[in-house]
């Protein structure tokens, strides 16, 4: 089924596990379920990046109750 433009993100956390233990699996779970997969990647994340996505998350939600 083609996705006609539309993409989605999304993030696991691994709770310890190796990245090169999970990802078959969920590969294999996403294409067994009729979707597909264009890529799968691990991602670090620092103490700096968790901080700037809490204040931006922050200042949105001030935002909107403004």
């Amino acid at each position: 089924m083609p996705s006609q433009g539309r993409a989605n993100a999304y993030g696991l956390q691994l709770n310890g596990r190796a990245p090169d233990e999970v990802a078959p699996k969920v590969a294999r779970a996403i294409n067994d379920n009729g979707l597909e997969l264009f890529s799968l990647h691990t991602e670090q994340r620092d103490l700096e990046t968790v901080f700037a996505e809490i204040t931006a998350g922050s200042e949105m939600q001030e935002v909107a109750h403004v």
